[in-house]
């Protein structure tokens, strides 16, 4: 077995020095220093710098996943990404019974399949969201969530905005299971591709995350009662993905930023730190943005769909407050994505040398 806890040094975790911690030499009095008022785990992940402004709430590691996490991990990984190629070869194998011999459980195991996309299923299930294999998956990847202190309050309304999508988005799965156990109260439903909630059991497992089609009906709808969370990118950061460059694209994106407008929900600028490691693909841009889903073939660890064990962080930026405007202007458009891009890459250069990662550049599309 390839080693079980994979010590890629891309993305590194810090160690704060002796130097670091607090120290109160007098008991008699209350400390008010405000290292004295850092949770361990931000002090463990983060440098001393980030302290005044930011906090860890949730964190994992990999060096201490006990063993059956760490299968549990790959199995769910092997179930969950190889979805598409299992449904594919059941689908193969279903045509050739019916072609070569006409059998009728084939064609019935095909419109039951095609009938679970009707199927009504649970939206944001709690019950899924807590099974221990998310847990794993978290411990898989060291998958962290950093956010800016006192700006989230459950009581408001967001449009966190996350990228990059890379060739799976695990980064923005794993996030969907965090934020609802660590940042209670906070209501966020995801917004993605609708043409997922055609495929048989990936509507289901959609609708479990917490996910609905990203239509600006459905956006706006959210948005009147929570938070919601999408990535722009879509197909076109997909294919601009790689293990080499970190790549977002943006620049044509505007619609999330009209929603927000509308809306006068606060924009938050999000990077998931590592989703671009996980795998290696080859794919066709022109097919997928015809059939308006990707079309391409990805593998990770042992030529698998299993992730290459890869550390995630996942940093939240600090919310960009939005006037409501029902019908902004193309200059108020424009101005506010400008300033939404600017937040964006001042995130990524913020944070990117606590991961080891000082030599890259964002490079925005």
């Amino acid at each position: 077995m390839e080693e079980q806890h994979n010590k890629n040094t891309a993305i590194a975790d810090p160690v704060p020095s002796d130097d670091d911690e607090p120290v109160n030499k007098n008991t008699d009095e209350q400390p008010t220093s405000v290292d004295t008022q850092v949770s361990d785990l931000t002090k463990r992940v983060l440098s001393k710098s980030k302290w005044d402004n930011w906090e860890v709430v949730v964190s994992h590691d990999a060096k201490t996943q006990s063993y059956w996490s760490y299968v549990l991990a790959i199995v769910t990984s092997l179930l969950l990404v190889g979805l598409f190629y299992y449904l594919l070869m059941l689908l193969a194998v279903c045509l050739y019974y019916f072609i070569a011999h006409g059998s009728m459980i084939a064609v019935a195991v095909i419109a039951a399949f095609v009938a679970s996309t009707y199927y009504p299923s649970v939206v944001l299930w709690q019950g899924f969201i807590d099974l221990p294999c998310w847990k794993s998956m978290c411990e898989y990847f060291s998958f962290t969530l950093i956010r800016p202190k006192g700006t989230i309050s459950v009581t408001d309304h967001f449009l966190f905005v996350e990228f990059p999508h890379g060739v799976f988005p695990l980064g923005f799965m794993l996030s969907a299971t965090a934020v609802q156990t660590a940042m209670k109260g906070l209501r966020v439903e995801g917004a993605i591709a609708s043409v997922l909630f055609r495929i048989p059991l990936m509507r289901q497992l959609c609708h479990w995350f917490g996910a609905r089609p990203a239509s600006d009906r459905n956006i706006k709808m959210l948005l009147d009662r929570g938070s919601v969370g999408l990535m722009a990118g879509g197909i076109a950061e997909i294919f601009l993905s790689s293990r080499k460059h970190e790549r977002v694209y943006v620049k044509n994106r505007r619609g999330f930023v009209k929603l927000a407008l509308q809306t006068g929900s606060a924009l938050v600028p999000v990077y998931h730190f590592g989703n671009t490691q996980l795998f290696d693909f080859v794919g066709n841009e022109g097919i997928s943005r015809r059939l308006r889903t990707s079309i391409l073939l990805f593998v990770g660890r042992w030529y698998l769909p299993i992730p290459y064990q890869h550390p995630i962080r996942m940093v939240i930026g600090t919310p960009i407050e939005v006037v409501r405007v029902d019908n902004p202007s193309k200059e108020q458009i424009d101005k506010l994505h400008a300033q939404f891009v600017a937040a964006l890459q001042e995130l990524f250069d913020e944070f990117k040398g606590e991961f080891g990662w000082q030599d890259k550049q964002l490079e925005i599309f």
